[in-house]
């Protein structure tokens, strides 16, 4: 069985204020963290309200899902 982890970013306005955040799930740990290499810098998403997006950290889907949390790591 895979473990499943998602990559938490999050999208900011164009001044750089939180609006929300969205879950990408990876199949495994090194996937997640590779994106979350490519998109750690705040990145224009290229709509008409310049929101951008930022990758935040990895977190298993368990934890996301709040079945298992993960020491350390807050469930917000």
């Amino acid at each position: 069985m895979m473990a499943e982890w998602v990559l938490i970013v999050s999208l900011l306005t164009p001044g750089g204020d939180f609006v929300g955040k969205l879950p990408v799930y990876y199949p495994d740990l090194t996937s997640c963290q590779l994106a979350l290499k490519r998109i750690i810098k705040p990145t224009n998403v290229g709509n008409p309200f310049g929101l951008k997006y930022k990758g935040v950290m990895c977190v298993t889907a368990d934890h996301w899902e709040g079945r298992r949390p993960m020491k350390g790591v807050p469930l917000d």
